[in-house]
């Protein structure tokens, strides 16, 4: 890295300028920080937790990717539905997922785990 100062760091100023070209590869970065999934309605997004049915508004996913409760989970969306669902929460190995009206059966699930410490 480039050298800063005290200030810069109070004030959030380290940039991508203040880092040396070179300095950050991908062998620095863990691999399960963040994770991206796409569930079908099938077989394997079923042994997910994925399993719409135009009738079912909640859901547990099954993940061994989410580390715990600092984890974060964004639900991406799904396709085919006007169905609008968030992720309410995580614990290590699962997130539950809440939609505002059931997606049909046939859609599909996307989101992110984001692994974050706590601070």
């Amino acid at each position: 890295m480039k050298q800063i100062d005290n200030s810069q760091i109070a004030n959030n100023a380290i940039t991508s300028g203040k880092i040396a070209d070179g300095t950050v590869t991908s062998n620095d970065l863990d691999p399960t920080f963040m994770i991206s999934r796409f569930l079908h309605d099938d077989a394997i997004g079923d042994s997910f937790g994925w399993n719409p049915d135009g009738m079912e508004t909640d859901f547990i996913i099954i993940d061994e990717a989410v580390s715990g409760p600092n984890a974060v989970v964004i639900n991406v969306g799904d396709t085919d539905s006007n169905s609008q669902c968030e992720a309410l929460g995580s614990l290590s190995g699962f997130f539950t997922i809440r939609c505002t009206t059931p997606p049909p059966q046939g859609s599909e699930l996307r989101y992110t785990i984001m692994n974050l410490p706590l601070s």
